[in-house]
């Protein structure tokens, strides 16, 4: 087969491919690069004919030209329809493949740094954790034992470790100041963190409903950004299993039958059970915005596009009205 033939079979090929097709060809395309940089460095060596992102539109207008054969009045704007509808398609999903993008970088930025802060809040809440553990029974112990120190200065050490102590639900018979001890602090990063996870967990849910509704399971996201993504999940998961892992050894110190166990226990993020129920609503929610902004963008570009034509044709019409 002869290189004239080949490029023939390939346009014959390229003339009947759908919107969808063609961008999945654009997202596998650019895949081959690590990021957008290196892909649009690559792009400024190809004339404008080869462009991936020109190509299509070429195509269309070939493909449109078939399926409305004809010359009157209506084969013509039956033909521009075609053409509008089929560019105005692909133009959608290659923005969508854009917005997908910029959208999952922001959230790996932000994640990143919310999961440095959360594992090193978490170290410290550990040693805070603890010593009120030690504080609470130092705290008993001198409610308990007979007393050779007078009354206020008994008082004066318990109001110094009031501060460190846990809430265990119980109040010394002769202080009411455990009484208004504040939640634990790992709790509030138990809930804070889950629900950072429930979010994040439910953005790459999003990211694989797009790519298996719109690009046939195609992935569409940067090589370099897949990394950083792997790299934040690593970091987040790492702070639950910490938690997880000291929440155990605390329930088994203060007993599973205790109060103290029980609390534990419960404080436990079910990591799991976030990922399993990561692709629902939400997820679903998030695909849609991204199709819908992507969608307005289309229709934004288009009417910038039409707007610059009629003042282009406009000064034609009016340097021809001059001449």
């Amino acid at each position: 087969m002869t290189t004239t033939t080949a490029h023939k079979r390939l346009d014959e090929i390229e003339t009947h491919l759908t919107p969808k097709e063609w961008a999945i060809r654009l997202a596998d395309e650019a895949r081959k690069y690590p990021n957008a940089l290196a892909h649009m460095k690559a792009l400024v060596k190809l004339p404008l004919h080869e462009l991936p992102v020109q190509r299509p539109f070429f195509a269309f207008e070939k493909q449109a030209g078939e399926r409305r054969p004809g010359h009157g009045p209506d084969d013509i704007r039956a033909k521009h329809r075609l053409t509008d509808a089929l560019c105005g398609e692909f133009h959608t999903l290659k923005l969508l493949i854009r917005q997908v993008n910029r959208a999952t970088q922001q959230k790996v930025e932000s994640l990143g740094l919310e999961a440095a802060l959360r594992l090193s809040a978490l170290h410290a809440l550990i040693l805070q954790d603890a010593f009120g553990h030690a504080a609470t029974h130092a705290a008993a112990l001198l409610t308990t034992q007979k007393q050779r120190e007078t009354k206020s200065e008994r008082q004066s050490v318990l109001k110094q470790l009031a501060a460190f102590t846990e809430d265990t639900g119980e109040t010394p018979s002769d202080s009411v100041l455990f009484q208004f001890a504040p939640p634990s602090p790992l709790k509030k990063w138990n809930h804070e963190t889950t629900a950072l996870l429930k979010d994040f967990f439910a953005h790459l849910a999003a990211v694989e409903l797009v790519q298996d509704e719109h690009f046939d399971g195609h992935p569409i996201i940067w090589p370099e950004l897949e990394a950083e993504l792997t790299d934040a999940t690593r970091t987040i998961e790492s702070a639950v299993v910490t938690a997880n892992d000291y929440l155990k050894r605390r329930a088994e110190r203060d007993g599973a039958g205790t109060n103290g166990g029980a609390c534990g226990s419960n404080l436990a993020i079910g990591l799991e059970s976030i990922k399993a129920s990561a692709n629902g609503q939400r997820a679903a929610d998030i695909a849609e915005k991204w199709l819908h902004d992507a969608s307005h963008e289309a229709i934004e570009s288009d009417a910038e596009r039409w707007e610059q034509c009629r003042v282009e044709f406009g000064a034609i019409g009016s340097a021809i009205g001059n001449s």
